[in-house]
């Protein structure tokens, strides 16, 4: 018997933002995973560095990346430690990436990233991702390029790893893309609807390939709720009201979109068993 996954993340994460009795202790007690369920997840953390979240966004964007990163490993290796058969061995890589990056020379790139798709975190990872958190742009909201950065990769494993291909499509490997963004696409070449709507695009092949794709609207104004709700639509859009609620806002996507239901369907009740409390 073992906990699902997210329900350790949760929990983790509960703990670490002062909750001293988790919701999960008591809900999931007793929930078993079943053996032909594979734990293997890869998460592309995608966040907004665009000028409009300098202050409290910027420094809250980087608390909730940094508390990402650390439950997530810390996740992992509790369940590592129980010896799991084959079955039941986690694969959890995660990669954060940000857009509206400071551009220093005209041929820089527009996205950065802070950590490649790996699994656990180094100390290397946590000083990049604590450093240039906070290094903002003025270039817009490029979350397209983003985007496209991760489609590239996604679409090249596919070609080239036969396994990594099956697993997509069968469900047995989540695939997601969690955008935060305080406004709708917006960038030079493109009008704000017209940059909208290539990036909703994005979103779509993205989805169409099998990927999770969801968006924290993060503090934004009326209007921009609007925006970015048009970018990613409405269902996949979680609206986060005030920058100390912005953990709370990426845990509920962990939990309920990305590692509790491990099947492609997106429902829990498709791969756990229903528990009587």
């Amino acid at each position: 018997m073992t906990l699902c996954f997210a329900v350790t993340i949760q929990t983790y994460m509960d703990v670490q933002s002062g909750v001293t009795n988790p919701k999960t202790m008591k809900d999931f007690e007793g929930t078993v995973v079943p053996e032909d369920i594979s734990g293997k997840a890869d998460i592309y953390f995608v966040k907004d560095l665009s000028g409009s979240m300098s202050g409290d966004k910027a420094r809250e964007q980087r608390r909730g990346a940094i508390l990402e990163a650390e439950a997530l490993k810390e996740g992992d290796d509790m369940l590592e430690e129980e010896q799991l058969p084959d079955p039941l061995r986690l694969d959890i890589n995660t990669a954060f990436v940000g857009f509206g990056v400071p551009v220093n020379k005209p041929d820089d790139p527009r996205v950065g990233t802070f950590k490649e798709l790996s699994k656990g975190l180094t100390e290397k990872q946590r000083v990049e991702i604590f450093k240039r958190m906070l290094e903002l742009g003025n270039i817009g909201t490029n979350d397209y390029d983003a985007l496209v950065l991760i489609e590239k990769e996604i679409r090249q494993r596919i070609v080239n790893d036969s396994v990594f291909a099956a697993e997509l499509k069968s469900g047995k490997r989540k695939v997601a893309v969690i955008v935060t963004t305080d406004g709708g696409s917006n960038y030079a070449g493109l009008s704000e609807p017209q940059a909208r709507a290539q990036t909703n695009k994005k979103a779509r092949e993205l989805r169409e390939l099998g990927v999770k794709v969801k968006a924290i609207a993060f503090v934004p104004s009326a209007g921009d709720v609007g925006n970015i709700q048009e970018v990613y639509g409405a269902e996949d859009t979680t609206v986060c009201s005030s920058t100390d609620q912005y953990p709370e806002s990426v845990r509920i996507i962990l939990e309920k979109d990305i590692l509790s239901p491990l099947s492609i369907s997106g429902n829990t009740e498709d791969v756990l068993p229903k528990v009587d409390h």
